[in-house]
């Protein structure tokens, strides 16, 4: 029996749960890898049943994590041919395929369930959470009302969104199922937090992997300084965000009665929608500067432009970020809410163990970027297409 066997077959069992649908379309799993790792934790400790189960799949993961790439092949396809066995062909060929070319899936996969077992048991969500766990969402109205757009101390861009309620969800002509008020006027970033701004703002080094001396520094070579300081931050998790940008922004920038953070996922969509409040107008998965619709191509917004959204043409994929802004805003103003970086949202998943992310990226295909769709991670993960923009809201 190979070494990694049983968490393997786990595994299999979890993607064919949870993956299915991403491996048959040939479509990144990783926005929902967090979910299938707490999958394949669940089986592991029904396969095995003791005290010790833990323990093991925590020096299988260490393992897993330091393991040749053929020998997580050949473990992967001993466990597919278990898993799937009575499973149509195509699926077979569709997971075999998939973890043939990418096994560094299952080292992200290691990753995620090693910091899963650090992770202490979250406390249970609270009673009557709105959709999406809008914890704020249920605040009385505020009676502090947002200025018009303005430029703050480290050059970043704020527009004004005003309150209002719409229905969230909606996609590809269907409307979402629930109301969702957002109680205030809210200020957010016109464009992703830049590489400049975060330099500027934490002091500190440049964590991005597209920067001079990131590990994809020869993908930008011949992209200038001045550009490259406009390109989005990124392999950023949510906890440094946390602690290394927002508490200096917002000691920058003291004031009583506003403060910065991550938009919740609620500002986030409402805003990505352009302040729609109809349901019809809730319905489409883009909106851009003309108008709503359920096409995207990379003429658009940067994504993967081989497989993009609707009924929109293929068009060019740049395999990287690109300098923020440079696409056509929404109505409100905002640009990138779909594509660039993936954005960290304020919101915990349903599980209490991840964050939510919106928005699509560079290197996703054009249906991540709609605006309903949902992507987590554990809130110490970081990676090449992960970002942020932030809000300013009032102080309760």
């Amino acid at each position: 029996m190979h070494q990694f066997a049983v968490l393997f077959r786990c595994l299999s069992m979890a993607l064919l749960r949870n993956g299915l649908k991403a491996m048959a379309q040939s479509v990144p799993l990783e926005p929902a890898l967090y979910e299938i790792a707490e999958s394949t934790l669940e089986e592991y400790r029904r396969r095995c049943n003791d005290a010790d189960a833990e323990a093991r799949l925590r020096a299988e993961l260490e393992a897993l994590a330091q393991a040749r790439g053929e020998d997580v092949r050949r473990a992967a396809e001993d466990a597919i041919r278990e898993a799937a066995a009575n499973q149509p062909a195509q699926v077979r060929e569709a997971m075999t395929a998939y973890l043939r070319q990418v096994p560094q899936v299952v080292r992200i996969l290691a990753e995620n369930l090693l910091a899963h077992l650090e992770l202490p048991t979250p406390p249970p969500p609270p009673p009557a959470v709105l959709l999406y766990e809008q914890r704020r969402t249920v605040s009385p109205p505020s009676s502090v009302v947002a200025e018009p757009s303005f430029t703050n101390s480290f050059g970043m861009k704020m527009v004004s969104i005003p309150r209002g309620t719409f229905w969230v969800g909606g996609s590809a002509g269907k409307p979402g199922d629930r109301q969702v008020t957002i109680p205030h006027d809210f200020h957010l970033g016109t464009t992703e937090v830049t590489q400049g701004q975060w330099v500027a703002v934490t002091g500190g080094a440049n964590p991005s992997q597209f920067s001079r001396n990131g590990l994809y520094k020869n993908l930008v070579k011949d992209v200038s300084d001045d550009d490259l300081a406009q390109f989005p931050v990124e392999n950023v998790s949510w906890d440094m965000i946390q602690k290394e940008f927002l508490p200096k922004s917002n000691a920058r920038e003291a004031n009583g009665e506003w403060k910065y953070r991550l938009p919740t996922e609620a500002e986030w969509e409402y805003s990505c929608r352009g302040g729609a409040t109809s349901k019809q107008d809730c319905s489409f998965d883009f909106y851009l500067d003309r108008g709503p619709t359920n096409d995207l191509s990379s003429a658009d917004a940067n994504f993967d432009g081989r497989q993009p959204a609707g009924k929109a043409e293929q068009g060019l994929y740049l395999n990287r970020p690109c300098r923020v802004g440079s696409y056509k805003p929404n109505r409100l103003g905002l640009y990138d809410m779909h594509g660039n970086v993936w954005e960290w949202c304020d919101d915990p998943s349903e599980s209490g163990l991840s964050r939510i992310l919106r928005g699509g990226c560079w290197n996703f295909d054009g249906s991540n970027c709609a605006a309903g769709y949902r992507g987590w991670f554990v809130p110490s993960y970081r990676a090449r297409y992960l970002g942020f923009r932030v809000a300013r809201v009032p102080v309760r």
